[in-house]
């Protein structure tokens, strides 16, 4: 896989081959963002910039390793002696959701391994030199005022593998879904994931076109289980899949199971934290601000903030009295039931 910036070059020099105007492709900057998962901004002098998150990239990379393990063919010699192996949902939503609590809770970017076979690691690394190159073209389009997504499937099948630009497109819509659904409590600048995979479906070839739902259909299922941070439902993830080291996620998914009331039954554990969480639950905000020691003025921000993370909210209330005195494996699951709260009687 090139650089982001070769990547980028190789879309732009392929849209200027379309008709596209040659000095506003020219002029767009690349970055690396945190703000937001994937975005464009246009300037009058008709330059822009695009920026990418690293959370968007890292997911990327996720995806397109275990699509290979599933499309990727071995050399031809062997392939009578070896099966397709089934594609592993499970797993799959196990290692996104462990990308995605630690993004949370940090706002830094950690992701698992998963080994493969040289043939397959040259299929990931197509896959994810495409995804990226339809995200590029994707804000590129919105830069030319054009059709977005359509616009960024020619671009990428114009320099591109056509059997795999399908599948890189697909990647690359679901990790912006995904960060923006799991990393962000508010902030969505994309169309939902379902209209835009209606599009691409259109842009597919009819011959591939059962390949592409049948691995849409893993990956929405995948994700969709990953992304679930909704207060009061409980996903079933199977964290004994991965080999990590120990991290109390699956305690922090029993947590959002619970209803605001119990979840300041468990905060009362720490006196502090739980009379702050009481006061929270019944609406006392100021006091609320007071036991936890943060600022009253973080609450009203929160209230209102767009974009706003979810490890903007955890990274403050890790500060609150006590909590630093605890085990990472200890102050996690605090850490997100005081976030729980805010979410539900801040945030709302």
């Amino acid at each position: 896989m090139g650089t982001a910036h070769e990547i980028k070059d190789s879309v732009v020099e392929a849209m200027v081959s379309a008709g596209h105007d040659r000095t506003r492709l020219r002029s767009v900057e690349l970055a690396s963002g945190d703000t937001v998962p994937a975005s464009s901004t246009s300037y009058p002098d008709g330059s822009a910039r695009i920026e990418i998150s690293d959370a968007v990239l890292a997911v990327i990379a996720i995806y397109s390793r275990h699509l290979a393990v599933a499309v990727a063919r071995p050399p031809s010699f062997f392939r009578r002696l070896r099966r397709r192996r089934p594609f592993d949902i499970a797993l799959l939503a196990a290692t996104l959701r462990y990308t995605a609590r630690v993004a949370r809770l940090s706002g830094s970017v950690e992701t698992l391994p998963l080994p493969l076979e040289p043939f397959q690691e040259d299929v990931a690394d197509l896959l994810a030199t495409h995804s990226l190159r339809f995200v590029i073209a994707h804000e590129l389009a919105h830069h030319l005022k054009g059709p977005a997504d359509r616009l960024a499937y020619q671009a990428v099948l114009a320099v591109g593998e056509p059997l795999l630009v399908p599948l890189g497109a697909l990647v690359a819509v679901t990790a912006v879904h995904n960060a923006e659904k799991s990393l962000f409590v508010r902030g969505v600048g994309h169309p939902p994931v379902e209209s835009r995979l209606g599009v691409l479906w259109e842009e597919v070839p009819f011959h591939d076109r059962s390949s592409f739902n049948r691995h849409a259909a893993h990956l929405s299922e995948a994700t969709d289980l990953a992304i679930n941070f909704t207060q009061g439902t409980r996903p079933s993830i199977a964290w004994d899949r991965l080999d990590a080291p120990e991290h109390p996620f699956s305690r922090c998914d029993e947590l959002q199971a619970m209803t605001p009331a119990q979840l300041v039954v468990e905060l009362h554990r720490w006196p502090s934290i739980g009379s702050g969480a009481r006061a929270l639950l019944d609406g006392r905000l100021s006091d609320a601000a007071r036991l936890w020691e943060i600022p009253l003025a973080e609450f009203r921000a929160w209230q209102s903030q767009t974009p706003l993370a979810a490890s903007t909210l955890r990274l403050m209330l890790q500060s609150a009295p006590g909590l630093a005195d605890l085990a990472v494996q200890d102050r996690v699951p605090v850490v997100e039931a005081m976030a729980a709260l805010v979410e539900h009687r801040v945030i709302g």
